[in-house]
């Protein structure tokens, strides 16, 4: 389910369940769900509240997951919340069954297309450190790194890349243009861990690499590469991914080097 979906789901005890429970407690009905991302969830059904309607896709069980639903500019899903689309779901006891004494044989299920009036991320504190937060850790975890985050100039995080690194973004649909923050730590260079970095772009067509921009920084030796640096970068239409790389200068390997989340245009 690749939009905000809303749904009822009518389940009805039959006659010997009505009767039956004026005197006991009828056993719990169960939703599970299977996300795209490969989880599987487990939540009590209750009847009275499944008929009235609730949120089915995606799975939203946190404050940020809710402020990113809420700051969604159209009814399909952000790309934070696309591994949370729910793919299927089942109703019925813990064992899968569903008593046909108790519960009529047939639910009634309706699926809606939810559209929600959008508002901007910056009208929720915190949202925006958030979210790249998240970008950054899901990036490290494709790449098959460890997401090692700390904080960079002004508190921003940042994601540690240690040379030699590549790390892959999924470019967002229609995005033409990339702003990239990157550096090396003060105390790498400082405390001599670090003779220079080379930080890449590389778009990824799905037919190759095309090499977009690179810098070499030596904050050492050049007072203008220390701090936060940034860059510019158009994309070609075609691009599906940027990767970005660092690469060590005379040392096999160098501490300190880091990006900062891209922001595509």
């Amino acid at each position: 389910m690749d939009a905000l979906t809303w749904t009822t789901i009518d389940v009805e005890p039959s006659l010997l369940g009505r009767c039956l429970r004026t005197l006991f407690k009828l056993p719990p009905l169960l939703i599970t769900i299977t996300t795209r991302g490969g989880e599987n969830r487990e939540f009590r059904l209750i009847p009275g509240m499944a008929r009235a309607g609730f949120l089915l896709s995606p799975l939203i069980e946190d404050r940020t997951a809710f402020a990113v639903l809420a700051t969604a500019r159209s009814a399909e899903l952000p790309e934070e919340l696309r591994d949370a689309a729910v793919t299927t779901f089942t109703v019925g006891l813990h064992d899968g069954t569903v008593p046909s004494l108790l519960y009529k044989p047939g639910f009634h299920v309706t699926l809606y297309s939810l559209h929600l009036p959008a508002r901007s991320a910056t009208d929720v504190p915190g949202l925006a450190d958030l979210l790249q937060i998240q970008a950054l850790h899901r990036a490290a975890l494709r790449s098959g790194r460890p997401a090692r985050l700390l904080a960079g100039p002004g508190g921003r995080p940042v994601l540690l890349a240690e040379t030699p690194s590549e790390i892959s973004f999924a470019v967002p649909p229609g995005s033409l243009h990339v702003s990239l923050e990157y550096g090396i730590v003060d105390s790498a260079w400082q405390q001599g861990h670090t003779n220079g970095v080379e930080f890449r772009a590389l778009a990824d067509t799905g037919d190759g690499r095309t090499l977009l921009w690179s810098r070499r920084l030596d904050p050492a030796g050049t007072p203008a590469d220390r701090g936060l640096q940034s860059a510019a970068v158009t994309l070609p239409p075609t691009s599906r991914a940027l990767v970005l790389q660092t690469l060590p200068g005379a040392k096999a390997s160098c501490y300190g080097s880091y990006w900062a989340s891209p922001d595509f245009r």
